[in-house]
């Protein structure tokens, strides 16, 4: 038997005044007893595992890692507003992206990076790559579901009939889909492997509310 993938996550809609570690982990269970585990697609199977440091720019935050007992494949529980992979924050990277798209060289982008939101000055080359093998390889994968030669932003919109947020849209589309996130993240393994349970939940069941947690206060 072939270990379990265990470099995966799942997105935490949460703004950065309301995020508590606290009350995410005491909270866990009302929180996901009926998120599906992106990896199997079972609802319920979600337990608390352990946790770890992340930075969101100058500032540690700790982040919740969670077990699904089906699949034995782990979740880190990223805060919306905190970039996969990375210690700056998706707002500020999903407009830096816009920018860019329309035609901003990268000094003058990536001056949404500023104040208390700091980031190192090779960056900016960073998140274009990034940007742009994350587009390629969620084009491999969907390949054929949109059409192909529309770029970045665009690409992203008409695949998850979405718009405004590039990344984070396009990480949770992947996510409902049995794909790790591609956007900025370091995981090598993209596909989640076939589930064989009888209780595993169909993709066409449109049952997106089962991969969504939204908190808005507490």
């Amino acid at each position: 038997m072939s270990r379990p993938q265990t470099t995966a996550f799942i997105i935490l809609y949460i703004k950065r005044n309301v995020y508590d570690f606290e009350k995410v982990r005491s909270q866990f269970f009302i929180l996901f007893s009926t998120h599906a585990c992106p990896a199997c697609q079972e609802v319920g199977t979600l337990k608390k595992h352990a946790w770890y440091i992340k930075y969101y720019y100058n500032e540690q935050l700790q982040i919740l890692r969670c077990i699904c007992i089906s699949c034995g494949v782990t979740h880190a529980i990223i805060p919306e507003f905190s970039l996969p992979g990375t210690s700056i924050g998706i707002e500020e990277a999903e407009e830096y992206i816009k920018l860019r798209e329309q035609g901003q060289g990268r000094g003058r982008a990536s001056k949404v990076f500023s104040g208390e939101k700091v980031m190192s000055v090779n960056h900016p080359t960073v998140l274009d790559k990034a940007f742009r093998v994350a587009v390629e390889r969620a084009k491999a994968i969907f390949y054929g579901q949109v059409d192909y030669t529309l770029k970045g932003c665009a690409w992203i919109e008409a695949l998850t009939g979405k718009k405004g947020r590039p990344i984070l849209n396009l990480n949770q589309y992947c996510l409902e889909h049995r794909v790790n996130g591609v956007c900025f993240t370091r995981y090598s393994v993209l596909l989640f492997r076939e589930n064989t349970s009888r209780n595993r939940i169909p993709h066409n069941t449109g049952a997106v509310g089962t991969f969504k947690v939204v908190v808005d206060s507490w």
